[in-house]
């Protein structure tokens, strides 16, 4: 039988990457097998990043589509116009800072080959340092998780397996860095995407509507922590300053967030279990009630979060320190607006 190649593009978003963007060229132009095209944005970096990438992609004399954006995005945005451009049978994600190891492409694209059924796949990765040293033991797997502990249900090493739309709908199960896509999932995303949810999560939603969506936990990605990270994971100093110490413009960009996951599941309200239509009226009720504190300072509803955070603490931004800074929030609002009173 005859296996058609499939076309390969990658989509890169970078700002403020000057750091780590040689590395994680370098890292595409030694896969086993070359992408077939290349789409890099640069969402108006003021540090050196577009002089880099645009200097990197004529010494080495290639084709590869890079632009800079006429005024800063942001990485949702910047994204979705990468996605726009893109022209593969298969896209995969690229971050600025990571390191793909050298055979990512060609075992990822080998599967797709092979499952005409899978839409979407994501893999498992490494945890790397600012240097490229793997960090051992950062966010080890329990006995009950998986792919640094994103999976809240135990896969073995090494195994291919399909991931239903209840788990997704809950948490993402990787960084975007670790994804990829056929076209018409692509297509899918670019006609209904408002830009509110992470690009990542919001694919592997509609990878998985379609009972499409796959994971390979094998790690094909060396995802670099440095403490500069724009999106993603931080080290657990990072956690504890955004849960206990987060700016309110922060607390904000979370609600936002949490906020689009909720609205989200009106259009998927359809393809529910009766555990993930139970699930969406208790998250539903939560972002009500913190629309309540962070918009009106309400108290009532910080404690009525309480009582639901058994319910939604899957959620991936929903923490129980996150719960009681939203309380702090609400105290420090009331105490200023009594002075300016």
């Amino acid at each position: 039988m005859t296996v058609i190649r499939l076309k390969i593009s990658v989509a890169l978003a970078t700002y403020n990457g000057e750091k780590y963007i040689t590395h994680q060229l370098d890292s595409l132009l030694a896969q086993t097998r070359l992408p077939d095209e290349v789409i890099i944005i640069d969402d108006c970096s003021t540090d050196r990043t577009a002089e880099i990438v645009a200097g990197y992609i004529k010494t080495h004399g290639l084709s590869w589509d890079f632009s800079v954006s006429e005024s800063n995005s942001g990485y949702k945005r910047n994204f979705y116009n990468c996605l726009k451009k893109c022209t593969g049978d298969i896209v995969f994600l690229c971050d600025q800072d990571d390191d793909w190891y050298s055979q990512k492409i060609e075992t990822i694209s080998s599967f797709f080959e092979t499952y005409k059924d899978c839409l979407a796949i994501n893999s498992s990765f490494d945890m790397i340092d600012g240097v490229g040293r793997k960090i051992e033991n950062f966010r080890k797997d329990s006995a009950k998780t998986t792919n640094n502990g994103l999976i809240l249900y135990k896969i073995p090493d090494g195994k291919f397996v399909q991931v239903g739309l209840d788990t997704v709908l809950m948490y993402n199960i990787s960084p975007g860095c670790t994804c990829a896509f056929r076209k018409s999932v692509i297509d899918g995303y670019l006609s209904t995407s408002k830009c509110k949810m992470p690009h990542d999560w919001e694919l592997n939603l509609v990878a998985a509507k379609k009972h499409g969506l796959y994971f390979l936990n094998v790690p094909l990605t060396g995802y670099r922590l440095h403490g500069g990270n724009a999106i993603g994971l931080t080290d657990e100093h990072q956690d504890r300053s955004l849960k206990m110490r987060g700016t309110d413009e922060t607390r904000l960009k979370v609600f936002e967030t949490q906020q689009a996951q909720a609205d989200i599941f009106n259009d998927y309200m359809e393809y529910f279990s009766d555990k993930t239509a139970k699930f969406a009226d208790y998250f539903t009720k939560f972002c009500n009630n913190r629309r309540k504190i962070l918009y009106n300072f309400k108290l009532i509803p910080c404690i009525a979060n309480f009582f639901l955070y058994p319910k939604v603490k899957t959620v991936v931004t929903v923490h129980f320190r996150g719960l009681i800074g939203d309380m702090i929030y609400v105290f420090k609002n009331i105490k200023q607006r009594r002075k300016v009173k």
